[in-house]
């Protein structure tokens, strides 16, 4: 309803990657940083990112600019976190979510949701036997 809200087209864009159409995906990530106002330069890197390894590349541009760019805020905890996830870095994404827990992020709410945050739910789900992950979920009182 409202082409210019960027969170719309992440969340977009999550969905349209879990069906594995990855192309539209990019694209709708791609908007996505763009309404964010990242600069052209982060946003040709994402886009390299993708051309030259798909999602991953894609994903693993995304992870880098939001590390350059984290001042702290607990609600990039969890994005960062998640990003960490879906790449396969379980130590780091389990890092962050500890972090994020001990900030009182609001976020963790959404990690094991797949909307309205569906760009952060999917990427925990390969977390779910590592004992650590549990642990977090019973501290959030989260279900297992």
């Amino acid at each position: 309803m409202e082409p210019k809200f960027g969170l719309a087209h992440s969340v977009l864009g999550a969905s349209i990657e879990a069906k594995g159409q990855h192309s539209d995906a990019a694209e709708e990530y791609l908007t996505a940083l763009e309404l964010e106002k990242r600069t052209r330069e982060e946003c040709n890197e994402t886009r390299r990112g993708y051309r030259t390894r798909g999602m991953a590349g894609l994903h693993e541009a995304d992870l880098k600019q939001m590390l350059r760019r984290w001042d702290g805020w607990h609600a990039s905890m969890v994005d960062i976190a998640a990003l960490h996830a879906g790449l396969g870095h379980i130590t780091e994404s389990l890092d962050w979510l500890e972090k994020a827990c001990d900030a009182r992020s609001g976020c963790l709410t959404w990690i094991r949701a797949g909307t309205p945050f569906a760009r952060i739910g999917q990427y925990f789900d390969n977390l779910c036997d590592e004992p650590r992950f549990l642990r977090i979920l019973e501290r959030l009182q989260l279900p297992l």
